[in-house]
């Protein structure tokens, strides 16, 4: 059971140090790494060269035009490979997540996606405390929250019947809605008539929102625009559109310090996207 794992990056170097170091320790050996490299510069050759013997990279370095273009060049070197995963660069698996996610795709052959859990780094030696079990999503109410791409693993036929990520959803694209794209391509897939399962102790780990470094008052907002986006293009009600905008507002009650201040700029997003709907050019 051979994996494609398509990493777009843009920026980063510890992290994506941290995630090929996590993909080089991983107990199932059978998978391609594509790199798909925005990088102006060589930050990155050093890593791959250092990586290639024990892994079989794929090293694509093409201009920054976001990630969601990114994913769909890296795609077309997934030919041959059983399963496809997009994961961030900045997150990194547990020893055995790819073994796990073989095992949950041969014990259920009708699955066509399979979504884990995102936990911070912290946790990376603690034990999960989540159920073993796994969950068939049958509505697709229950693949909004915590779909995020990272922790998203696809059979590669499914891939290719829903024609990649839009592009005009996510970061780095040059839209004002800078994340929606991997919940759209989740629902996407669901639509193909496939079954799309759950299972929270299959975990990846991705660093916590800081709300306190620059920039994050722009990104919570463009995520908060990117989230109603998505909803509208995919023809969700007007009553659910409105509970998701006004989630982040009440969820500030039990925010930590460094996180309220991002979900306030999400709120502000959202009930931007909601009241001033933006047209894709």
């Amino acid at each position: 059971m051979r994996f494609c794992l398509i990493v777009a990056t843009l920026g980063r170097v510890e992290d994506v140090e941290r995630l090929f170091e996590s993909l080089a320790a991983q107990t199932h050996r059978d998978f391609i790494v594509v790199l798909v490299d925005q990088n102006p510069d060589e930050r990155l050759m050093a890593m791959v060269e250092q990586h290639r013997p024990g892994m079989d990279i794929r090293h694509e370095r093409v201009p920054s035009r976001g990630v969601s273009v990114a994913r769909n060049i890296g795609f077309p070197a997934c030919a041959g490979a059983d399963f496809v995963a997009f994961p961030d660069d900045d997150c990194f698996y547990a020893p055995d997540t790819l073994a796990r996610v073989a095992e949950l795709f041969a014990a259920a052959p009708d699955v066509v996606g399979v979504v884990g859990r995102s936990e911070v780094p912290e946790k990376a030696n603690q034990p999960s405390s989540a159920p073993p079990g796994w969950k068939v999503c049958n509505s697709r109410y229950w693949l909004i929250p915590g779909s995020v791409t990272y922790v998203q693993f696809f059979r590669r036929a499914v891939v290719e019947q829903v024609s990649g990520f839009d592009r005009h959803l996510g970061p780095g694209g040059g839209s004002p809605w800078l994340c929606g794209e991997d919940t759209d391509f989740l629902l996407r897939v669901r639509e193909t008539g496939g079954r799309v399962m759950r299972c929270p102790s299959l975990r990846v780990f991705h660093p916590a929102v800081d709300a306190t470094r620059p920039g994050y008052a722009l990104k919570g907002f463009g995520y908060g625009r990117g989230r109603i986006a998505m909803l509208r293009r995919r023809g969700f009600p007007t009553w659910f559109t409105v509970l998701n905008t006004l989630h982040p507002l009440l969820s500030l009650l039990w925010s930590s310090g460094m996180t309220r201040g991002f979900r306030w700029h999400l709120f502000r997003g959202r009930l931007h996207e909601l009241l001033h709907p933006h047209t894709p050019s």
